[in-house]
Parts: structure tokens; sequence; C-alpha cells
């Protein structure tokens, strides 16, 4: 057996002299990498691994149909922006200084993002550790779903501050629950039968880690997809049953239109309660990472984040990764929250059209899915070209609304442009947040995807608190034009494709199963080299050898 020690073992690993020449060490020592990255930090209980079931695969895509948040993202914004609106028809008010009601519903949502990366950051370092994980979950689905109901109370202008501070709980209890429950996901993927009989395969010396590596790929973006697809196509269905209840109701004056947004808000929280119940159930609660030696659970999470930064150096592709979709999240929000402004305002809140605005943008986005799963599956596309391909069509709707600062003929000013703007952004967009989700799971460290997937929500959140305060100044500047507004998401979009065109994926695979070994020899010596897949490749395929020096040379 080759000798390798310290910083040197990881890459070292990554050579397999039975692998093709056309996949290349690179490739291979990226399937090698996903592999021995479950096994380098040790896990609470025995070890035993718990195979994804079929009923436990598709609770947990139901789930996010629930969690989309339609309710408390659009309905219940509708609602507070008639009643903003409303209570201050000059269409300014003291916040703290004159505002514009636009500009604050979007410093509105800057605080919403602002709260929750507040509490992913003092939540996410734990939730690697122990069992507890789920409950993280559980706590806060239950917290989102109360503030659905709280909605039927609002109906009056002079509610304004109550409903905007319900807004805020609502949509932070949403977009947390979108971190952790997406965290979840990498480790569901891992344990499903095809997947172990892989890793079991590349470990004999039948299956090249080329081969490993991209069924990992292609199987987390099926996963992360068919949640969208879920979310999507569910979601219209249940948003053309909300017209039942605006027909119901009467949605001909304001007040009518105001109390269907409270109605159908709470009507989707009960939805959620549905949905979310199957993968309470069926979850297996797979374990987290031990503590590390002399650590305790006071300290834990300092320690992690402190790991963390100090291998920033080590993670070079994760950052850059992060960096890239900072940009394309912050331009995404803030053209999205500019764009539902400008369409409320169009539509005068007629909670008919908005509801079926909101029924094509979610059924495009999820025949679009479908589309993107079948395109994927038969010519093998890499989640990142995927997502890449997904970011160019949001650029277009930037430029769109940059045109309409100068014309009324196009831009956003009338209102066949909204219905255009959500069939194009639901179905050319399909799989953004599929695919932005599943890349993110590929650069990441495989037990830390609950830290990663916290720091990349914060950082997608903080991008999306920066941007509406930025184009909320800048509409304020051009006195109240909210087409104004677009050019600085249109910047950020440009930014953010440029850097993501740079991220490598396979060399961030094999930097994490680095950055886990310095882990476990700083913080785990108690536990010895355990879980190295050296180890394993050579005890059970003696023909799979080390080449220090080709690996090092590729690195």
């Amino acid at each position: 057996m080759a000798e390798v020690t310290d910083d040197k073992t990881a890459s070292a690993v990554y050579s397999d002299h039975n692998g093709s020449s056309e996949d290349g060490p690179r490739n291979q020592g990226a399937g090698y990498a996903i592999i021995e990255q479950e096994y380098i930090i040790p896990e609470v209980g025995d070890g035993t691994r718990k195979t994804t079931t079929p009923r436990e695969y598709w609770a947990f895509a139901l789930y996010n149909l629930g969690a989309t948040g339609v309710g408390l993202g659009n309905y219940a914004g509708g609602l507070q922006q008639q009643l903003v609106e409303s209570a201050h028809p000059s269409g300014y008010l003291d916040w703290p200084s004159k505002t514009s009601t636009s500009a604050f519903i979007l410093d509105l949502n800057g605080i919403i993002f602002a709260v929750q990366v507040v509490i992913l950051l003092v939540i996410g370092p734990y939730a690697d550790y122990g069992r507890w994980r789920p409950w993280i979950l559980i706590v806060w689905t239950i917290i989102a779903i109360a503030a659905s109901f709280a909605f039927l109370g609002f109906s009056k202008p002079s509610q304004w501050n109550l409903v905007s501070g319900f807004y805020v709980l609502g949509n932070v209890a949403v977009n947390v629950t979108g971190s952790f429950y997406f965290a979840a996901y990498p480790s569901i993927v891992r344990d499903l039968p095809q997947m172990q009989e892989s890793e079991r395969q590349v470990l004999e010396g039948t299956k090249t880690p080329a081969e490993h590596n991209q069924l990992d790929g292609l199987e987390r973006s099926r996963l992360s997809n068919w949640t969208y697809v879920f979310s999507g196509l569910g979601s219209t269905a249940f948003i053309l049953l909300a017209l039942a209840i605006s027909y119901g109701i009467g949605y001909q004056t304001i007040p009518e239109n105001d109390r269907i947004f409270g109605v159908v808000t709470a009507y989707f929280g009960g939805i959620f309660i549905l949905t979310s119940i199957p993968w309470f159930l069926l979850d297996q609660h797979r374990p987290g990472s031990r503590l590390p030696d002399n650590t305790s659970w006071l300290t834990v999470g300092p320690k992690q984040i402190w790991e963390a930064a100090k291998n920033v150096a080590h993670l070079k592709q994760t950052f850059l990764y992060i960096l890239a979709y900072f940009c394309l999240a912050d331009a995404s929000s803030t053209s999205g929250n500019i764009v539902q402004i400008l369409q409320n305002n169009t539509i005068n809140f007629d909670t008919v059209k908005y509801s079926g605005l909101y029924a094509v943008v979610y059924g495009t986005t999820g025949i679009g899915v479908l589309v993107q799963i079948c395109i994927q599956k038969k010519w093998k596309i890499t989640p990142k070209t995927m997502f890449i391909w997904n970011t160019v069509p949001t650029i277009a709707v930037n430029i769109w609304g940059i045109i309409g600062i100068w014309t009324n003929a196009i831009g956003f000013h009338h209102e066949w442009e909204f219905w255009l703007f959500q069939a194009w952004i639901g179905g050319a967009s399909a799989a953004w947040q599929a695919y932005s989700t599943t890349l993110m799971a590929e650069v990441s460290p495989a037990p830390k995807m609950y830290i990663f997937f916290a720091l990349f929500n914060t950082v997608g959140k903080t991008s999306s608190f920066v941007g509406p305060f930025i184009s909320g100044a800048i509409i304020d500047d051009a006195k109240g034009n909210n087409n104004a507004g677009f050019w600085f998401p249109l910047f950020l979009s440009l930014l953010g494709l440029g850097l993501l065109l740079f991220v490598n994926v396979d060399k961030a695979k094999q930097d994490c199963a680095k950055f886990l070994e310095r882990e476990r020899d700083d913080l785990y010596k108690s536990y010895g080299q355990r879980g190295d897949i050296q180890v394993e490749v050579e005890e059970r395929n003696p023909s799979v050898t080390v080449d220090t020096k080709e690996a090092e040379k590729e690195d």
C-alpha cells in the first residue's frame, strides 16, 4: 500500500489506473471524492445506512408543494401592499423619513432576509451534529402555517403595521424551512439503492469513478427537479381552486379583494399541513456528525464556523459559486419584487387576475421542469450547464424593464406584459431554483450540508436584502419611476453569470474531501484515520493503485 499522509491523502487517492483515459484524473478524482466525503467525519450511532425508500423519496418531493410559499409570498404580499397603499394614499410614508410606498415594500423584503440571516447563522452551525436537526424543519413549518392563518384577521388599512409584521414573520419561516429542507436532500440521494450499488461497484473496481460522478449529479438533479414539478403543477391546481374562493366571496370591491387575499393565504397554510405530514412521518431522521474531541454543544457552533472560515482558501470553487449565486439571487429577487409591484398596480389588485397570473407561472414552471428533466436525462447534461441555461432568460426581464424607462409601449406598463412575463419566467427559467440548489450540493462538503446550505441561503437572502434597498433608493432618486430599479439587477445578473462560468465543480468535490480530512486531523484525533477511502479502495481492489505524482500534477 502506498503511503500518503496529511493533505496529500485526498489528492493521491484520486488517480485511478482502471479509469478510461478520456475521463482523466480530475473527473475520476471527483467520483472518488464524492464517496470519500461520506466516510471521513464519524457519525453518531452505529454507522448503519438508512436506505431511501420510494415512499420517503416522494414524501420529500411533496413537501415542497406546501413550502413554496404561494400563500405567504404572493397572496399575503398582495394584501400587505394593498393595505399599505390604502393607508397612505399620497404614495409616501415616514420610514423613518419620507419614503415611497414602493421603496417601503422593497425595504420590508430586505428586512425579511436580514432577520433570516441572523436565524440561519445561529442555528446552521449546530444542525450538522447529533440527531435533532429534523426538528428544526418541524418547528419552523408550524410557525409558517400559524402565520398563514393569522391573515384571516387582516382586511383594514389601519392594520397595515400588523399585516407587515406577520408578512415578515411568515416569510422568514418559509425561507428557513426551505434552507433546512434542501440541506437534507443530498443524503436522501446518497442513500438511494442505485447510488449505494454504484458506490459498491466503484470500490470493487467494476465501475469507473467518473461514471459514479455523473450518476450522482443526475440523481441529485432529478430529485431537486421533482420537488419543483410537485410545487409547480400542484400550486397551479390549488391556485385554480383559489379562483373558486374568489368567486364565492366576490371580487368587485377592494374590501372583497382584501378578504380574498387573507382567506387564500390561510387556505395555502392548510395545504402546507397536508403536504408536510407525510415527510414528517416517513423521514428516517438520518444522523449527523459526532461532536469533535473536547467540544461541547455550547462551543461546537462557533468552532464549526471557525473551521469553515480558516479553510476558505481551500474551498475556492465552493465560495466562488456562492459569490456567483449571491449576484444571481439578488438580481432575480430584486427584479421579481419590482415586477410584482408594477403588476399589482396595473391589475389594481384584482384577485381573479392575480390567481390567473400565478397559475400561469406555476403551471409553466411544472411543465418546464419536466421538459428539462427529459433533456438532461437524454443528453447527460451537467447541473452547472443546466443552471447557466436557466439563468440567461432572467437577463432579458431586466432589459425589458429598463426599456420601460423611456417608452410606454413596452416595459411592464400593460397587463399583457405580466401574462407574458409569468409564462416566460416559468417556462424559460423553470428550473432556476432546482439547479442552483443542486449545484450548491455538488460543491459542498457532504457532512456539512446544513451549515453550507445555511450559508448558501444566508448569502442568497443577504443579496436580496441588499438589492431591494439599492433599487428602492434608485427608484426614489428617479422620482418614483419603478422601472429605474431594473438597472441594478441587470448589472448583477451579468456579473453573476460571468463568475458562474469559472466555477469548476469537479475540482470543488476534491477540495471538499481535502477540507474534511483537515478537519478530521484537527478535531477528531481520537477516531484515527477511519473513513479514508484510500484504505477502502486498496482493500477491496488491489489493482487500483495510488499515483501521487499524477494526482499532484493534475491538482
